[in-house]
């Protein structure tokens, strides 16, 4: 359902953008059509071929060029009009753009085969009148124009200049020169007569698609970027989900591993309590000494265990305590072997320490140093179902100590390596508890290692055994 919900969401936001985009486009186009025929009006208005009489020349002024027909009253009004003129039942103002009107009407009838466009249009104006409307209607992006002539059937005007090409040249102009021109969307007929016009204003926009994205850009950021805000939130969601549903599974197991873990010492300590109880037993001194010693011994194993958890849980909430000095690894791994060597005689195991390091102090917590060289001693004989044979060694390098601990057991699977350090885990053995513990080790491991700014890589290969590679360095960041 979240996956449908998200995906309606996206896909809508999606089609509002691409719908947003498509009225900012239609709105340009409109804006631009209208602004192409308010530029041929103006060029119109202002080049009419008529000169008209004194009496109408002082009301228009100097707008309209001097022609060779003598435009009267007669000629531009009704009798009608004439009489409303006559009897001042039309203002000056209205009157004046009454004239004006018939004027340009008057001056479309007129045949214009003489006539070339360019003889109709003055740079200077046309160019002026474009970049006012353009700047009126807010469109401020490159453009470029020109005048097409019907009767040339090429340009005469581009940009602000007049164009002429030689007669042999035209043909290669037009396919060579002004092919983006040419196939703009954007034209309109100037010089409109009875027989046609004379030719047509068009203009492009090289970056119209630039422009039109800059006058949605915020929308499309913000978009952007909610949409890209709730597909973090879905996929985190998701994601803790499943980190949760891992961790509950790993706690579960815990439980599950610490309840077999205590079981056994507690029935333990329980039968060694009730065979002391016993009137056969309390009798003999020394049974009672060996009872007692078992208790000892099954009561260590459990505060062991404890203490493993507390460890955990103080490093976890950041309340570990260390103890700096300076600390022999050497004299360390020699401790950590000669501990875990009884274990491995009795199972015929064979373990070897090579010291190479010249320099081996280094500043630490020695006790938690210590603990860690024990624990990987302890999973590499755990971890070894046949006769376990484990290697050490120590070298120099990069400002610090590097220590490998390498045994030849069941070794790990890609996957199983990266979670290794994850707090709890263990690798998974079915239901069989013959690898004893909790999964608090290595994530211990990992966590004293940090706290010494120091590194821990593994390398493992199922059926070949695993390699632990340490390096802590010899003084220690201040944090």
């Amino acid at each position: 359902m979240m996956v449908i919900s998200i995906t309606g969401i996206v896909w809508m936001q999606v089609n509002w953008i691409r719908d947003n985009i498509r009225v900012v486009e239609d709105q340009f186009d409109k804006e631009i059509f209208s602004f192409l025929n308010n530029v041929a009006h103006e060029i119109e208005e202002k080049r009419s071929p008529f000169s008209v009489a004194p009496g109408l020349q002082s009301i228009l002024g100097d707008d309209y060029l001097v022609d060779t027909t003598v435009t009267t009253w007669a000629d531009l009004f009704t009798e009608e009009e004439l009489t409303q003129i006559k009897e001042g039942e039309i203002d000056f103002d209205k009157l004046k753009e009454l004239i004006a009107s018939a004027v340009l009407e008057k001056s479309k009838a007129v045949e214009w085969k003489n006539k070339r466009i360019t003889d109709l249009i003055n740079l200077e104006e046309l160019d002026n009148s474009i970049r006012r409307n353009l700047s009126g209607r807010g469109i401020r992006t490159d453009y470029h124009y020109g005048i097409l002539s019907n009767k040339d059937n090429n340009f005469v005007i581009m940009d602000g200049s007049y164009v002429v090409f030689p007669e042999e040249e035209v043909e290669a102009t037009i396919t060579e020169h002004n092919l983006k021109l040419m196939e703009s969307p954007y034209a309109t007929n100037i010089f409109q007569q009875d027989g046609g016009a004379m030719g047509k204003l068009i203009i492009e926009f090289p970056t119209r698609n630039r422009f039109i994205l800059s006058r949605i850009v915020v929308n499309l950021i913000l978009s952007v970027i909610f949409i890209a805000i709730t597909l973090f939130s879905f996929i985190y969601t998701i994601m803790t989900i499943f980190r949760q549903k891992q961790v509950s599974e790993v706690k579960t197991d815990f439980i599950n591993n610490m309840t077999h873990e205590f079981k056994t010492p507690i029935a333990t300590i329980s039968l060694a309590v009730d065979s002391i109880r016993s009137p056969a037993i309390n009798k003999d001194p020394k049974k009672v000494v060996k009872f007692a010693e078992i208790i000892r011994d099954e009561n260590k194993r459990m505060l062991i265990q404890v203490e493993k958890v507390l460890q955990t849980a103080q490093l976890n909430n950041r309340k570990i305590k260390m103890s700096v000095k300076h600390v022999d690894v050497h004299f360390l791994l020699n401790q950590a072997k000669n501990h875990i060597a009884l274990q491995i005689n009795k199972r015929n195991g064979k373990i070897s320490l090579d010291l190479e390091a010249p320099i081996h102090v280094i500043e630490g917590d020695e006790n938690h140093l210590s603990n860690i060289f024990h624990n990987l001693l302890d999973n590499a004989n755990k971890y070894s179902p046949d006769t376990p044979k484990i290697e050490m060694r120590t070298w120099n390098g990069d400002g610090g100590i590097f220590i490998e601990i390498k045994d030849h057991g069941q070794g790990m699977t890609g996957d199983q390596v990266k979670n290794i350090f994850e707090k709890f885990y263990r690798i998974p053995t079915g239901n069989v508890h013959d690898v004893k513990g909790f999964g608090l080790g290595l994530s211990y491991v990992k966590a004293i290692v940090d706290a010494h700014h120091g590194e821990i890589e593994v390398e493992s290969t199922p059926g070949e055994g695993s390699q632990f590679r340490l390096f802590f360095p010899f003084k220690m960041k201040e944090d």
